[in-house]
C-alpha cells in the first residue's frame, strides 16, 4: 500500500499543540527512528504507519531544533 503524505519538503508548518513554526526537511512514510523506539513513545498503530516529518523549528531563544513529528501533530 502506498502512503501519501499531506505535507512536502520545504513547506512551512505549525506544531498543533505548541504553536511553533517550522519547515519540513524530510519525510518518512512511517515512523523510522531507531531511538526512541516507537513503542516507547506511542501505542497507536495507525499513527505509526502514517507519515512522519523531520521538521526544523526555532526554540524560545531562536535556536534551530530538529524535531520528528507525526502528521497528526502538524498543520499549515
Amino acid at each position: 500500500m502506498m502512503t501519501t503524505s499531506k505535507f512536502s519538503i520545504g513547506q512551512q508548518v505549525r506544531h498543533k499543540l505548541l504553536g511553533y513554526l517550522g519547515v519540513i526537511v524530510d519525510v518518512d512514510a512511517e515512523y523510522s527512528l531507531d531511538k526512541p523506539q516507537y513503542d516507547d513513545i506511542a501505542t497507536n498503530a495507525a499513527l505509526r504507519s502514517a507519515p512522519w516529518y523531520h521538521v526544523v523549528m526555532e526554540d524560545d531563544n531562536g535556536e534551530p531544533i530538529h524535531t520528528y513529528l507525526a502528521e497528526a501533530q502538524i498543520t499549515l
